[in-house]
């Protein structure tokens, strides 16, 4: 969420987490982490003659956290970030409601623009990342912004993993962000910046049928066909390989 008042920038944002039935000690590693934090900083606006103009601002960070009721089985990638972006619903309502209703226009900002920015749990974001697809997409025009999915380039860890692909896909020219998408997905997902709006009017991401098969389902299952175990699932989730996200060198869009 970002918001403008006077020439200067807040920055609202919630690192939104679903634990999607995990059964390891992940929710007690998020939870060690929630720790709301604010900063100051000046990013880049333009640049006209010698002279350099910046958004100066704010940044405040909050962690929020959902997980599956318990005994049940996840649901695959796609249901996990759909309610993960359901989480700022909440906060959201939740904020309103200790505000009296008021909305930020109301408190005095000009525009308050609502943004998702997607990462990977077993990915690392370079420090300026938000900032810098924020200041590019609020440069842009209201329709086109709301249409727009943009992404940047981005490290390897270790930095000779998958050479020839990340050279190619940090490499591409605008031109062939469109063409080589019948190829391959041009803009790697952990790299998306893209209008909440339109993720939601897309219908957000595919998910996975929901399944019956919860821990009473599955001890059923277990007593009838001897040859299931109970902690069997119907679907496995691809890991990508560990990636950093970098803006440094500019980031491409797609419209």
């Amino acid at each position: 969420d970002t918001s403008s008042n006077g020439g200067s920038v807040h920055f609202d944002i919630c690192v939104c987490c679903y634990n999607d039935a995990s059964t390891d000690k992940s929710i007690e590693i998020i939870q060690s982490l929630e720790k709301e934090r604010t900063w100051i900083f000046s990013i880049p606006k333009a640049t006209t003659g010698n002279e350099a103009y910046y958004y100066d601002g704010t940044m405040q960070t909050r962690l929020l956290i959902g997980t599956a009721p318990t005994g049940t089985t996840s649901r695959g990638a796609g249901y996990a970030r759909n309610q993960a972006v359901k989480l700022r619903d909440s906060y959201e309502t939740t904020t309103n409601a200790n505000n009296n209703g008021v909305s930020k226009q109301e408190q005095g900002y000009e525009e308050c623009a609502h943004f998702l920015c997607i990462l990977d749990s077993d990915d690392i974001m370079h420090p300026t990342r938000i900032a810098e697809q924020a200041s590019t997409m609020l440069s842009l025009g209201t329709e086109q912004r709301q249409k727009t999915l943009m992404g940047c380039q981005f490290d390897r860890i270790p930095k000779d993993s998958t050479q020839h692909y990340s050279q190619w896909a940090n490499s591409l020219s605008n031109e062939r962000l469109y063409l080589e998408q019948f190829r391959e997905c041009t803009l790697l997902q952990p790299t998306w910046f893209l209008s909440k709006a339109w993720f939601e009017r897309l219908g957000g991401y595919l998910e996975a049928p929901a399944s019956d098969m919860d821990e009473t389902n599955r001890s059923k299952r277990a007593r009838i066909d001897p040859g299931s175990k109970p902690d069997d699932k119907k679907s496995d989730i691809l890991h990508d390989d560990t990636i950093a996200i970098d803006t440094d060198e500019g980031s491409k869009q797609f419209y």
